[in-house]
């Protein structure tokens, strides 16, 4: 009887994995040929697929996305809008239902790590930006979030840091400062008495001085 049962279980299972995999192929279907309305809609089946967690269902529609978009070779400005707008929302839609910041900080992790070599950084930044806002309510003691994993913070603000020093030395100083800031303003809320902050901000004057000495 209970190998009946176990038997009936992992068929379940099985079958439940082959779903979700049909899910997955619609989905890059849905990005390859820039159907949005069916986006929307297979997005949305694929965060509630019943069984899925759905931290780890938003990690694989990111890597989906990238995927394509790389297979794609260049999207339109407005596809790239399109799909970044999309994620942003399904982002926000799955944190309001599962307030979980290891999950939350670990999917940011993956998703800038996944899009840090894009030329369009503008979502990477969007990302940092929104781990600063998020670890600002914990380090407040917001009674709904807890406060970010120091290692986790860490390794993103030095991450964001490193990007904006490359940026630097390619030469560009303008589109360098919103990553320094998007650092800083990360390290700021770092539950390590200001050591982060510190240690960045030390960086930063270092590398802006050697700037100056490469320009004069």
């Amino acid at each position: 009887m209970d190998n009946a049962e176990g038997g009936g279980s992992e068929q379940t299972d099985d079958i439940a994995a082959r779903q979700f995999e049909l899910l997955k192929f619609d989905l890059e279907c849905s990005l390859k040929l820039q159907h949005w309305d069916d986006l929307e809609q297979t997005v949305k089946a694929f965060l509630e697929f019943e069984g899925a967690d759905r931290w780890d269902s938003l990690a694989d529609l990111v890597i989906v996305v990238h995927d394509s978009a790389s297979t794609a070779g260049s999207l339109s400005t407005a596809s790239s809008a399109r799909i970044r707008e999309l994620l942003q929302k399904c982002i926000n839609e799955t944190w309001k239902k599962d307030k979980d910041i290891i999950k939350m900080s670990r999917w940011l992790r993956l998703t800038f790590t996944i899009n840090l070599r894009d030329e369009d950084t503008v979502f990477t930044l969007q990302i940092v930006q929104q781990a600063a806002a998020i670890a600002q309510k914990g380090f407040s003691h917001s009674t709904q979030v807890e406060k970010y994993p120091l290692d986790e913070l860490t390794w993103l603000a030095t991450m964001a840091f490193n990007k904006a020093v490359d940026i630097l030395t390619a030469g560009s100083d303008e589109e360098a400062q919103p990553w320094i800031n998007a650092a800083l303003e990360l390290a700021r809320w770092a539950d390590d008495e200001g050591g982060l902050h510190a240690n960045l901000t030390s960086k930063k004057l270092v590398a802006e001085a050697r700037l100056k000495e490469r320009k004069a």
